[in-house]
């Protein structure tokens, strides 16, 4: 947030070529002996996948308490994993480095290869489903928010200025899904957290790549190593930050060409940099078609609902309860419910998709006002 910007430290700081090459090798010295390896990472890492970081000197908050307008995000639907992401990658999966503790919620990091198991997000993951009543968790690849602006009794008593329910319901208990994203003022998810600390605890060796280490609890994560006089904790940041008087190795240099340069270092022949992409348009995974046409006698209109899509495997339509049945469910295609009736109102639909655990909850008003029409789903 704005005020948490200190507009007296946006000073950013370099090193030499010399300096950085030479920083670099101790860094890839330190990464070769040790023997439980964590990585820290902050917004500064998702920079050069044009996603703005919060407090450099045009962070969102930054400019937010300048009175500037926030620098353009590119969607994080179509961002890409940096260098850096993936030589980070490239070190858990050789299992040199054995976790991963990150305030980002991108994604990215699960997107360059990491394994889930191999990381802590404290701050949420904007694509991240959760169900705090059974804690089951479901990833999509679309992001997910919140379906309201008002916390609901349930959000009110756990976070209560913020409601996180999707509208979605968990298919293994029932419970309302929440989006996963941590709000100023709420609890860390707790077995993330716990997983960061015990890791910090056995670490030998934390680096801490493009963060603050201002916004705790998660800043203590990196603090408990570095307050260890048996570890070493690196930080690499263009940034001062609060923890620099504990790290062994202080390193001021962009991050990609650190990363690049670590892995040349380290044999691991990751890339320099993210290979232009071409932008990647959302397609739609189906679309709801309503058709209707006007009969004779009381009926007024003989309607139907189509849901289309290869990636569909059945459909729930909950119509008007004076409809018998009011209840349907189709399994093969086509996804088809045909009435006749006068009135208007909502169906409820639960479409599941393939290679989805829960299903997609939609409405979808009756129109009789022109013969045709549709609208397609992103999920």
């Amino acid at each position: 947030m704005a005020d948490t910007v200190n507009l007296n430290e946006l000073q950013e700081f370099r090193d030499t070529s010399q300096q950085l090459d030479q920083k670099v090798q101790q860094l890839a010295a330190m990464v070769s002996a040790s023997n439980h390896m964590i990585f820290y990472t902050g917004a500064g890492i998702s920079t050069a996948a044009s996603i703005p970081d919060f407090r450099g000197p045009n962070g969102v908050w930054t400019c937010q308490a300048q009175g500037r307008d926030a620098p353009a995000c590119v969607s994080l639907v179509t961002a890409q994993p940096t260098g850096t992401h993936k030589t980070i990658a490239k070190l858990v999966q050789s299992g040199k480095a054995k976790y991963v503790v990150s305030q980002n919620v991108d994604g990215l990091h699960l997107r360059s290869g990491l394994p889930r198991d191999k990381l802590s997000e404290l701050h949420g993951n904007c694509f991240l489903e959760v169900c705090w009543g059974c804690g089951a968790d479901f990833l999509h690849d679309q992001e997910v928010g919140s379906s309201s602006s008002r916390p609901c009794s349930e959000c009110r008593q756990r976070v209560p200025h913020f409601c996180h329910c999707t509208g979605r319901k968990c298919p293994k208990c029932g419970g309302n899904l929440k989006d996963s994203v941590i709000h100023f003022g709420e609890n860390l998810p707790k077995h993330d957290l716990k997983m960061a600390f015990q890791h910090a605890s056995r670490a030998d060796l934390c680096v801490v790549a493009g963060s603050s280490c201002r916004v705790t609890p998660a800043a203590d994560v990196p603090e408990t190593v570095g307050n260890n006089k048996n570890a070493n904790l690196v930080i690499i940041n263009l940034q001062k930050t609060p923890l620099d008087n504990l790290c062994k190795l202080r390193i001021w240099g962009d991050m990609e060409e650190v990363f690049s340069k670590l892995a040349q270092q380290l044999s691991l022949n990751a890339p320099t940099q993210v290979a232009p992409q071409p932008a990647r348009q959302p397609q739609p995974q189906f679309v709801v078609r309503q058709t209707h046409k006007p009969v004779g006698g009381e009926c007024g209109h003989e309607w139907a609902l189509i849901v289309e899509g290869p990636e569909v495997e059945s459909v729930v339509f909950k119509l008007h309860p004076t409809f018998s049945p009011s209840i349907i469910e189709e399994r093969q295609a086509p996804f088809t419910v045909c009435r006749q009736g006068w009135g208007v109102f909502n169906v409820h639909m639960l479409v599941t998709l393939k290679g989805r655990v829960a299903p997609v909850e939609i409405d979808h008003y009756l129109q009789f006002d022109t013969p045709e029409v549709q609208k397609q789903h992103f999920v």
